[in-house]
């Protein structure tokens, strides 16, 4: 009899334990973790969690402007607070009839367009918030009148690693990505208003003939070409004013960082020079997938800017293939990314299967 209530009292606590676990694992399961921002650099804040291309457009802008981290955390929680209750509201709008659907998302459109702009007014990147033609640091004139040009220009005039003739290299070099950033801002305001926040708009279209729905889209992806180009070109110019003993042999920041930390692990002086070799060769695959990425975009201008009948829409075999190459090499990118960052923090043997 005893040992009949002993197996049924444990019957008992084992069943208990198992329904306590189940909804500790149903709570976790169901639980969206947001990242803790006090913990994490401005690198780490990719943006990645955001859906809504508005709200990612704001966020790759602010980590053009090089905002300062303290700025980038405040922004990143509004841009949440925004990015979720566009959700909710498109949610909403979904579940109305259909002949108020299109009126419930024309309001949706227009109320996070008004946060979006507060948002990008408070944080001094509406329009040309960012360029003062009297900017200074410590108390000296710059000769630049973009924020994040100048700031790069001041970084290089303390740092004492540039010679005199070093230095007007890089003014100069300097100078010639500020007329393009400027060009780039005009055209951008031309086709999506002063703070860019229209590019996501449907209404854009409204209203407009289907040669001139062409010729938007057309100006849409020259937008695209010549943004990655200058942002390209900003980062190999902000890539110079690194100390070497930090940036090593490269160029790109993503693999920057990788050397990094490479140097802060336990490596011998033979595993990092295989480390620094595969990083070559990953950088190598980096500036291939730029060109093929900027050649398949280009390859679409080309093919809209030659529409003469609505079954020219349709992509060529060419078109295709080189969009899906520059796709699957992006993706490859992505991986490797992810591997490397895992192998090198690992520490140990470099050559080692892991």
């Amino acid at each position: 009899m005893d040992r009949k209530l002993v197996f049924s009292h444990f019957i008992l606590a084992f069943a208990i334990a198992n329904v306590m676990a189940a909804d500790k694992y149903d709570r976790k399961s169901n639980r969206v973790d947001r990242p803790d921002l006090d913990k994490m650099d401005k690198s780490s804040m990719m943006g990645r969690e955001f859906k809504s291309r508005q709200v990612i457009q704001v966020w790759q802008k602010a980590d053009r402007m090089n905002l300062a981290q303290t700025k980038m955390k405040d922004l990143h929680r509004e841009l949440l607070r925004v990015d979720g209750m566009y959700h909710k509201m498109k949610k909403e709008s979904t579940a109305k009839q259909p002949d108020n659907r299109i009126k419930s998302e024309k309001e949706t459109e227009m109320t996070i367009q008004r946060q979006i702009g507060e948002i990008m007014r408070k944080y001094g990147m509406a329009g040309g918030a960012d360029r003062d033609p009297k900017m200074k640091f410590d108390g000296m004139h710059m000769p630049f009148e973009d924020r994040k040009v100048a700031q790069l220009w001041h970084k290089a005039q303390k740092s004492n690693q540039f010679t005199k003739q070093e230095l007007e290299e890089l003014k100069e070099e300097l100078s010639k990505h500020e007329e393009k950033q400027k060009d780039f801002d005009q055209l951008m305001a031309e086709v999506h208003g002063e703070d860019g926040t229209k590019s996501n708009n449907a209404d854009r279209f409204e209203g407009k003939k289907p040669e001139e729905i062409r010729q938007l889209r057309i100006k849409e992806m020259e937008l695209k070409v010549q943004h990655r180009e200058i942002a390209k070109e900003f980062e190999k110019i902000s890539v110079k004013t690194m100390p070497k003993e930090e940036r090593g042999p490269f160029t790109d920041r993503r693999v920057i960082s990788l050397w990094q930390e490479a140097k802060k692990q336990d490596y011998s002086m033979d595993d990092l020079e295989a480390i620094m070799m595969e990083l070559k060769e990953f950088e190598e695959k980096i500036e291939e997938h730029d060109k093929a990425h900027k050649a398949s975009l280009n390859a679409e201008i080309k093919h809209r800017s030659g529409f003469k009948s609505p079954v020219d829409k349709m992509k060529t075999n060419e078109q295709k293939s080189m969009y899906d190459k520059a796709k699957e090499m992006g993706i490859g990118i992505h991986h490797t990314m992810k591997e490397l960052r895992h192998r090198i923090s690992q520490g140990g043997k470099w050559n080692e299967e892991l």
